[in-house]
């Protein structure tokens, strides 16, 4: 699953750079790994735990935000802030469904967390383009 990260790090490269790019697969590889306290501390209930690793989750959506809106303005931090808490609240919400073995709630919420990845994905595209208008024409 890291491959995804470092496939969306290298796809800003052409754009960014390659700073850019490979500090953008830090930031989403971190992302990645910091669901694994917050699924652990879910499994155990360890409330206290899971308060701890979602303020962390929650902190680097936030980095990853700031990243993207000081990289291109059309990815305006609110809505880059709003997008990326609206996928870490849709991921709790199917893994928290498959940790309680409801696997029709986990299927219908991942759907939603899945269209949400794809609208997230063509925002960030469509803001690359109307950056860069001469790399596609």
């Amino acid at each position: 699953m890291l491959q995804n990260q470092k496939d969306i790090g290298n796809a800003i490269k052409p754009y960014y750079g390659e700073e850019a790019g490979n500090q953008l697969t830090t930031l989403l590889t971190d992302h990645i790994t910091g669901a694994v306290p917050v699924l652990t501390a879910a499994q155990s209930g360890d409330q206290a735990a899971l308060g701890k690793a979602l303020d962390d989750w929650y902190a680097n959506a936030e980095e990853i935000g700031v990243f993207l809106n000081t990289a291109n303005p059309e990815w305006a931090k609110m809505d880059m802030r709003h997008m990326m808490k609206t996928h870490i609240d849709q991921t709790v919400t199917y893994s928290v469904d498959l940790l309680k073995k409801d696997y029709n709630a986990a299927i219908m919420n991942y759907g939603h967390a899945h269209d949400h990845m794809v609208m997230m994905a063509e925002d960030l595209a469509r803001g690359i383009a109307i950056q860069f208008p001469d790399k596609f024409k």
